[in-house]
Protein backbone atom coordinates (compact mmCIF):
# COMPACT_ATOMS: atom_id res chain seq x y z
CA UNK A 1 0.00 0.00 0.00
CA UNK A 2 2.75 2.49 1.03
CA UNK A 3 4.36 2.07 -2.71
CA UNK A 4 0.79 2.68 -4.51
CA UNK A 5 0.36 6.12 -2.25
CA UNK A 6 4.50 6.88 -3.87
CA UNK A 7 3.87 5.85 -7.31
CA UNK A 8 0.72 7.75 -6.88
CA UNK A 9 2.46 11.09 -5.25
CA UNK A 10 5.52 10.61 -7.48
CA UNK A 11 2.95 10.73 -10.61
CA UNK A 12 0.54 13.56 -9.65
CA UNK A 13 4.10 15.63 -8.91
CA UNK A 14 4.99 15.52 -12.31
CA UNK A 15 1.69 15.87 -13.83
CA UNK A 16 1.88 20.29 -13.44
CA UNK A 17 5.53 19.85 -14.63
CA UNK A 18 5.62 22.26 -17.88
CA UNK A 19 1.89 22.82 -17.79
CA UNK A 20 0.34 26.61 -18.05
CA UNK A 21 -1.93 27.41 -15.80
CA UNK A 22 -4.95 29.53 -15.91
CA UNK A 23 -6.04 31.63 -12.63
CA UNK A 24 -9.72 30.63 -11.71
CA UNK A 25 -10.15 33.23 -8.34
CA UNK A 26 -8.28 35.42 -6.25
CA UNK A 27 -8.79 36.50 -2.76
CA UNK A 28 -6.68 38.65 -1.42
CA UNK A 29 -3.04 40.25 -2.23
CA UNK A 30 -1.48 37.56 -5.22
CA UNK A 31 1.29 38.71 -7.04
CA UNK A 32 3.46 37.42 -10.08
CA UNK A 33 7.25 38.70 -10.28
CA UNK A 34 8.00 39.84 -13.66
CA UNK A 35 11.65 40.67 -12.49
CA UNK A 36 13.72 40.99 -9.82
CA UNK A 37 11.80 43.02 -7.13
CA UNK A 38 9.08 44.24 -9.78
CA UNK A 39 5.94 42.45 -8.75
CA UNK A 40 2.13 42.51 -10.62
CA UNK A 41 -0.83 42.01 -9.22
CA UNK A 42 -2.63 38.44 -10.61
CA UNK A 43 -6.21 39.00 -11.40
CA UNK A 44 -8.96 36.16 -12.45
CA UNK A 45 -8.54 34.96 -15.88
CA UNK A 46 -4.46 35.26 -16.37
CA UNK A 47 -2.56 32.66 -18.05
CA UNK A 48 0.91 31.78 -16.16
CA UNK A 49 3.50 29.35 -16.50
CA UNK A 50 4.86 26.45 -13.60
CA UNK A 51 7.97 29.07 -13.72
CA UNK A 52 6.40 31.92 -12.91
CA UNK A 53 7.13 33.04 -9.27
CA UNK A 54 4.17 34.06 -7.53
CA UNK A 55 3.59 35.67 -3.41
CA UNK A 56 0.56 34.48 -1.50
CA UNK A 57 -0.01 37.57 1.08
CA UNK A 58 -1.87 37.34 4.30
CA UNK A 59 -5.67 35.38 4.43
CA UNK A 60 -4.76 35.29 0.53
CA UNK A 61 -6.06 32.37 -1.63
CA UNK A 62 -5.35 31.53 -5.46
CA UNK A 63 -7.02 29.28 -7.28
CA UNK A 64 -5.41 27.90 -10.22
CA UNK A 65 -6.45 25.58 -13.44
CA UNK A 66 -4.71 23.01 -14.97
CA UNK A 67 -6.23 20.79 -17.40
CA UNK A 68 -8.95 18.82 -15.73
CA UNK A 69 -6.61 19.63 -11.77
CA UNK A 70 -7.74 22.26 -9.73
CA UNK A 71 -5.10 23.70 -7.54
CA UNK A 72 -5.67 25.98 -4.07
CA UNK A 73 -2.73 27.78 -2.93
CA UNK A 74 -3.34 29.32 0.33
CA UNK A 75 -2.08 32.72 2.41
CA UNK A 76 1.98 33.07 2.72
CA UNK A 77 3.62 31.04 -0.16
CA UNK A 78 6.37 31.79 -2.22
CA UNK A 79 7.66 30.37 -4.94
CA UNK A 80 7.33 28.95 -8.61
CA UNK A 81 3.39 27.60 -9.67
CA UNK A 82 4.82 24.72 -10.13
CA UNK A 83 6.33 24.33 -7.02
CA UNK A 84 3.65 25.20 -4.95
CA UNK A 85 1.82 23.25 -6.90
CA UNK A 86 3.85 19.85 -5.90
CA UNK A 87 3.64 21.06 -2.48
CA UNK A 88 -0.45 20.65 -2.59
CA UNK A 89 -0.08 17.43 -4.61
CA UNK A 90 1.91 15.84 -2.30
CA UNK A 91 -0.80 16.59 0.22
CA UNK A 92 -3.19 14.39 -1.27
CA UNK A 93 -3.71 11.12 0.25
CA UNK A 94 -5.31 7.46 -0.79
CA UNK A 95 -7.45 5.56 1.74
CA UNK A 96 -9.30 2.68 0.18
CA UNK A 97 -8.02 3.81 -3.39
CA UNK A 98 -9.92 7.42 -3.15
CA UNK A 99 -7.80 10.11 -3.31
CA UNK A 100 -8.71 13.18 -1.09
CA UNK A 101 -6.81 16.49 -1.64
CA UNK A 102 -5.79 18.62 1.63
CA UNK A 103 -5.22 22.05 -0.31
CA UNK A 104 -3.27 23.24 2.72
CA UNK A 105 -1.79 20.98 5.37
CA UNK A 106 -1.93 23.53 7.66
CA UNK A 107 -5.45 23.38 7.75
CA UNK A 108 -7.57 22.24 10.08
CA UNK A 109 -8.75 18.71 9.61
CA UNK A 110 -12.78 19.43 9.42
CA UNK A 111 -12.28 22.09 6.55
Amino acid sequence: AFFIVLAGLMTSAHLFAGEDYTVRSVSGRVERELAPHKWEDITAGMVITASTVINTGINARLVLQAGDELITIQSGQRGTVDQLARLVSASSVRIGGEADTVKDARAPADE
